[in-house]
């Protein structure tokens, strides 16, 4: 355990870049995009590991994880929010730039910090997660040396078989603190061959160094060597990306379904054509109210308080299908609709 390091040592001033849409390729052809938040809590049915302050624990994986070119069968946790590959490795607390070349300097950096964890209870944990087909790493409640009497942080990394590594960032404040450390202001988040040794080469790529990040709560980023050939920031479905047309920006799981003959949002459940009520019209062509069959554009207008014909107006009369009386009767059905005896 360390004293509490002064502010200027941490070089809080040396700002790094704020996190873009996406960003890459590196030198080997990873790239990041936003991907879903979803941030799974594994306190409870993941492994706890019990570390002290800058100490490490290896795991061994589920699958071999490819990484800028190597299987790679097991992995070093630490402490101090970051991932390197392999067994028994260190990890430093002093987190730099990337690249960095140091031996004790992670591959994977969700938040490269000098962090204090607790072993009793725990708060790094792994967890593989047979139905997401994911291996998860998680940080929860996990504080900072300098906030260690205070709430902590929510973070952790998802590695998929596919080679794909997402970074999904749940909470980075560490509540009722001195706010100097919150939102990866004194932490380095990117990835790079940090065990292969070819860091230095072009093979990584930094998101944030010593910057505050306050829009990465609820955040998640994807990681991947498979191309976004039509840079709408969703990669290419057949290599395990999203994109289901890319060679058309117009098509990404990033956009909203529209009514332009594309599958725009590459989600089959919310096609254009659909016919949600099955009166024959979709919303694209001309249903206002796909979910009620006696509403669509062809539909005569009926005394129901509805727009039956799709014209914008409830109009079966020029009242406008409307119980002025408050006696139960539309206007279009009452013969005085002023007088509620009647």
């Amino acid at each position: 355990m360390r004293l509490a390091l002064p502010l200027v040592a941490l070089s809080l001033a040396l700002a790094g870049p704020a996190l873009a849409q996406s960003g890459g390729p590196d030198a080997f052809g990873y790239s990041y995009a936003p991907t879903a938040f979803d941030f799974l809590p594994i306190d409870g049915v993941g492994t706890p590991h019990s570390l002290s302050d800058d100490q490490e624990a290896t795991v061994t994986l589920p699958f071999a994880f490819d990484y800028y070119g190597n299987a790679h069968t097991q992995l070093t946790i630490g402490n101090n929010g970051g991932i390197r590959f392999g067994a028994n490795q260190q990890i430093t607390y002093v987190n730099t730039t990337l690249p960095s070349s140091s031996s004790s300097y992670p591959d994977l950096a969700p938040l490269w910090d000098d962090l204090y964890p607790s072993s009793a209870p725990p708060d790094v944990f792994s967890y593989h997660d047979v139905s997401g087909d994911r291996f998860i790493v998680s940080w929860e409640e996990i504080r900072h040396i300098s906030d260690r009497n205070n709430t902590g942080a929510f973070f952790q990394v998802q590695l998929f078989p596919s080679g794909n590594i997402e970074f999904h960032w749940q909470d980075l404040l560490y509540a009722t603190g001195s706010g100097l450390y919150d939102n990866a202001l004194s932490a380095t988040i990117g990835i790079q061959d940090a065990t292969g040794g070819t860091a230095a080469a072009g093979n990584f790529l930094l998101l944030s160094h010593n910057t505050a990040q306050p829009g990465f709560n609820g955040l998640a980023v994807a990681f991947s060597t498979c191309v976004d050939a039509d840079n709408d920031g969703a990669a290419d479905i057949a290599c395990g990306g999203t994109d289901c047309d890319d060679a058309n920006p117009l098509v990404s799981p990033l956009l909203v379904e529209a009514c332009d003959g594309l599958d725009t949002d590459c989600d089959p459940a919310t096609d254009e054509n659909a016919d949600g009520d099955g009166d024959g019209e979709s919303a694209c062509s001309g249903d206002c109210d796909d979910t009620d069959p006696l509403n669509f554009s062809t539909n005569p207008e009926a005394c129901d308080g509805a727009d039956n014909d799709c014209n914008g107006l409830a109009d079966a009369d020029l009242d406008g299908e409307v119980d002025a009386d408050v006696d139960g009767t539309l206007s279009c059905d009452d013969c005085d609709d002023a007088d509620p005896t009647r």
